[in-house]
């Protein structure tokens, strides 16, 4: 407000005295030696989100950054030194966080460094820290692993990822030429020269060729989905005893689908976490996406420690205002689960009312 009034004036000695003042404010706010543990001890979740949503972009999955904030606030710092320097870059317009160490206990007890002359407040800086912190995870165990599958994805062991993997193979193969180039193809022995050329090929394909491409493409697109859908399917089964593969079989029949993980911490007496009600109708659009099927599977530890008043709330959450065809709920026990959460899966989709889609492998 102050900066508007001085520009408005057209002081611009003022405006520059104010600039170097509010840089000046920040750097007294953040301290000299101030580490993450006690900045983000000196804010609240709430007060990130306008930084969050306008400067770093995040549409949807606010959720996620809240339950790594609970997680962050309830960890013990490490006696490691280092340092999180925060510093901007002019020309492209951005800010960047330099932290070199992905163990969390570690960032905790290293110093916040700013760039002289870069002005943010602590809710700022804490938002920019988050954001960077979370980029392989939005836990320790997420991002744990990300490192150990070395940042690659597996193929889904299934009959239709199998198939979409047989049809790609069989359109690339058809511009492979003679024997020798089809043999290594086929056994994944084929130099970089050769699949360059291959490839070149592909993209002088004719009319005809393009055409026949396109068909095995939609294929293939089809039988990735189904792939997903089966592996979505081994997850519930795998978590409850009391899904049948028959109650999820219209899953293969549906227009839509999203599948969304909600993990409520557990807190102490200094610090309370945000509940799954909080998570789902506070910081995720999921309630307000268009579904009319539901699948909700509550479990933590032991399921007789989950209250009956947040059961009766989840459910009134997910099916009030909601015109819905199914809907599955199962509380069950995992004893796997050691750090004391509790953990909601939760499946939407709405049926394709268009065309039922035969899902069997030709």
């Amino acid at each position: 407000m102050l900066w508007q009034q001085v520009n408005l004036f057209g002081e611009k000695s003022n405006l520059c005295k104010w600039q170097h003042w509010q840089s000046f404010v920040c750097r007294i706010l953040i301290e000299k030696s101030m580490k993450l543990f006690d900045l983000v001890h000196q804010i609240d979740f709430d007060s990130m989100i306008p930084t969050l949503r306008k400067d770093l972009k995040v549409k949807s999955g606010l959720y996620s950054y809240r339950e790594a904030f609970d997680e962050l606030m309830l960890l013990i710092p490490s006696n490691e030194e280092g340092e999180i320097a925060i510093c901007r870059n002019e020309e492209q317009g951005w800010v960047g966080v330099n932290v070199n160490d992905y163990s969390w206990e570690n960032d905790l007890n290293f110093e916040v460094s700013i760039e002289d002359g870069l002005s943010l407040n602590k809710d700022q800086l804490a938002a920019y820290i988050l954001w960077e912190l979370t980029y392989y995870g939005f836990s320790q165990e997420e991002i744990e692993q990300t490192f150990s599958s070395n940042f690659s994805r597996k193929r889904a062991d299934n009959e239709y990822a199998r198939k979409a993997h047989e049809l790609l193979k069989r359109k690339d193969l058809k511009y492979a030429r003679g024997e020798k180039e089809k043999k290594e193809y086929l056994k994944n022995t084929i130099n970089a020269d050769v699949l360059f050329k291959i490839i070149e090929r592909g993209q002088k394909k004719n009319r005809v060729k393009r055409m026949r491409d396109a068909r095995i493409d939609r294929s293939i697109k089809r039988y990735e989905r189904w792939s997903n859908i089966e592996e979505c399917i081994k997850k519930l089964t795998r978590l409850s005893n009391n899904i049948g593969r028959s109650d999820l079989q219209y899953l293969f029949n549906t227009a839509k689908i999203s599948e969304n993980y909600f993990c409520q911490k557990k807190g102490n007496e200094k610090y309370t976490t945000a509940s799954l009600e909080d998570l789902v109708g506070k910081y995720s659009d999921v309630l307000s996406s268009n579904y009319d099927s539901v699948i909700l599977l509550l479990y933590s530890t032991d399921k007789n420690d989950i209250p009956e008043s947040q059961i009766k709330s989840l459910y009134e959450l997910f099916t009030s205002g909601h015109c819905l065809k199914r809907c599955i709920f199962k509380i069950e026990s995992a004893p796997e689960i050691t750090d004391g959460t509790t953990r909601l899966f939760v499946v939407t989709s709405i049926d394709d009312d268009i065309a039922k889609k035969r899902h069997t492998i030709k």
